[in-house]
This record gives C-alpha cells, sequence and structure tokens, in this order.
C-alpha cells in the first residue's frame, strides 16, 4: 500500500471566524473508546513542517483491515469499463495522466507480481467519471473501496 495520503492546514494564529465549526468539549466527552483511537492516532501522525503546516496521515476508520485483496476484480471491472465506455477510449490519456501523477505522488503502488508488497495490499476498484458541465472536475477517477465479492463483507 502507498504512503498514506496527506493534505495541509496553515497553522497560524487567528481567531476562527463565524463559518469555522468549533466543537464542544460536551460533544468531545461523549466519543466512544473507538473513536477516541482514531483520534489519538490520527494526533501521535501530526508533522508540523518548517512553514507550520501540520501534516497528518490519512484517516482509516479504523476497519482496513477487513478489506479484501480483490486483483481479478478490479481488473475485471476496469476491463469491463474499458469495452463498455466508449467515452473511455477518448480520456485514456488524461486517466493514464492521472495515474502517473498518482504514482509520482506516492499516492498509488504500482503492482508487481514478481515483487512481495510491503505493509497493507489492496487493489481499488474504481471507475472513470465525465461531466462536461463541471469546469474543474470534468474527468475523475473514482474509488470504491467498499467494492466486495457477493459473498465478502
Amino acid at each position: 500500500m502507498a504512503a498514506p495520503s496527506t493534505f495541509s492546514t496553515n497553522t497560524g494564529s487567528h481567531a476562527p471566524d463565524s463559518q469555522q465549526q468549533i466543537v464542544s468539549s460536551a460533544h468531545t466527552d461523549s466519543i466512544d473508546s473507538f473513536d477516541q483511537r482514531l483520534i489519538t492516532t490520527n494526533k501521535t501522525t501530526a508533522i508540523l513542517d518548517k512553514e507550520n503546516k501540520i501534516h497528518v496521515s490519512f484517516p482509516f476508520n479504523g476497519k482496513k483491515s477487513t478489506l479484501h485483496k480483490n486483483p481479478s476484480m478490479a481488473l475485471t471491472q476496469l476491463k469491463s469499463q474499458i469495452e463498455a465506455k466508449p467515452t473511455f477510449a477518448l480520456f485514456r490519456e488524461r486517466y493514464n495522466d492521472i495515474t502517473q501523477q498518482q504514482l509520482k505522488f506516492g499516492c498509488i503502488d504500482q503492482a508487481s507480481k514478481n515483487k512481495k508488497p510491503i505493509g497493507s495490499q489492496y487493489y481499488i476498484p474504481h471507475q472513470v467519471v465525465v461531466k462536461p458541465d463541471f469546469s474543474t472536475t470534468n474527468f475523475r477517477i473514482v474509488l470504491d473501496a467498499s467494492f466486495h465479492k457477493e459473498n465478502e463483507q
């Protein structure tokens, strides 16, 4: 599995504005132990860089160990998209560009039959979504990590 995805936020000191949501202490007291473990894990992985930005690991819901390794299913789904969607051929280059960018930034790893994976491994079924009316995301690759075989949960 690739290194965790990260996001950054500026930690410059400023008062929260009315648009920001403030979590009350009464709400945080009611968080169950499972949620509390996730929060603790998130806090322990946080890194403050030289520019005062905080980088945190992509938050998992704690169920990542139940994901099934379904390389044949992911490959079958990709093949069916290529065959069933004539628009896929039109966007093949953009699809490849996005995939190469994800590889470059460590969001995904290239699968190899010859190398043993390090850490968790999961083949994520996905599909291409084309929405010409959207100006910024008219072409997207949508991941479906919950996709599973008929008798799996």
